[in-house]
């Protein structure tokens, strides 16, 4: 999950596909900054959607939350990629970086058999 990311979008979806299941979900967000007052805030936001997942009819017991800011924030998702069967990602407007070297769902999709599903910001 990216921070600025349409996290509205992103639960509402979510809520949808998956209240009627006994999916497990798992919210990570991976950073390359370690600050403290980053992190905490990341943790605040990850709690805040796993709430409102809740609200929405997902159990509790079937959400979890995770960050990292340990390694390139890429290879963190790629490592974490090979536990799960789908993918869910958020996207926001594609910055300098991913214009350049393109964007993690591309990366993704190339070294992954994985299916995702990108939720974009609204337009």
């Amino acid at each position: 999950m990216k921070p600025n990311a349409d996290l509205n979008r992103i639960v509402t979806t979510l809520g949808a596909l998956f209240a009627d299941s006994d999916v497990e979900l798992l919210l990570f967000h991976a950073a390359t900054n370690d600050n403290e007052r980053l992190y905490d805030a990341t943790e605040y936001m990850l709690r805040g959607l796993a709430d409102r997942l809740a609200e929405l009819g997902i159990d509790p017991d079937r959400i979890k939350w995770e960050q990292s800011t340990k390694g390139e924030r890429l290879d963190v998702v790629i490592s974490r990629v090979s536990d799960f069967d789908f993918i869910v990602l958020g996207e926001s407007e594609p910055s300098v970086r991913e214009r350049v070297f393109g964007s993690v769902q591309k990366t993704l999709a190339e070294e992954t058999a994985k299916p995702q599903l990108t939720i974009r910001s609204g337009v």
